[in-house]
């Protein structure tokens, strides 16, 4: 109960069928065959999530998505609050995904990713998430940054909409990431 599962999908994505379902497209899609080539959000994915007696994160880049070592002791006594946190947080699923439902995903040779991945990658690997310098990175501090970084980026790029959205389950204050 204590785990913290972090699940991670890029792929292209589409709403189809008559119920306007959120699908994931495979590597085989084919869109003559949706029911075969992709898999079901809400129907594949979640219930196994669901099922996890523990903490889930769930990053999502897809179209149509909208559903360290202590180097002080201040450092140490940072990360130890933060992994007491983590423990007493309650089990629950927080989804953080690239952009609402209306919209796509975009993608550039210049991110070698797309737009949201391209965010993630700056907010912890350069630690730009970290809005309160306490070298700590939690769920609510990453979308903060994503929900501004990523349009701003791919209206730069390509002049388009895209708006990252999140479901936290009282989770965003969750400790997701340290900064060395």
């Amino acid at each position: 109960s204590k785990d913290l599962v972090i699940l991670f999908i890029s792929s292209h994505g589409l709403i189809s069928g008559e119920e306007r379902k959120f699908r994931i497209e495979g590597e085989d899609f084919d869109p003559d065959n949706p029911k075969f080539t992709s898999i079901v959000y809400e129907e594949d994915i979640l219930p196994v999530l669901n099922d996890l007696p523990c903490k889930k994160l769930l990053f999502i880049d897809a179209c149509h998505s909208g559903v360290g070592g202590a180097k002080s002791t201040q450092r140490t006594l940072s990360i130890n609050r933060a992994i007491s946190h983590l423990n007493k947080q309650k089990n629950g699923l927080a989804v953080i995904s690239s952009s609402r439902e209306n919209e796509a995903s975009f993608e550039d040779q210049s991110w070698e990713n797309g737009a949201f991945t391209e965010g993630i990658l700056l907010g912890l690997g350069q630690g730009l998430a970290d809005t309160d310098e306490d070298k700590i990175i939690t769920v609510n501090e990453l979308y903060s940054f994503l929900k501004t970084q990523v349009p701003r980026i791919v209206q730069q790029k390509k002049n388009k909409p895209q708006h990252p959205m999140m479901i936290s389950n009282g989770m965003g204050n969750m400790p997701l990431f340290v900064i060395e």
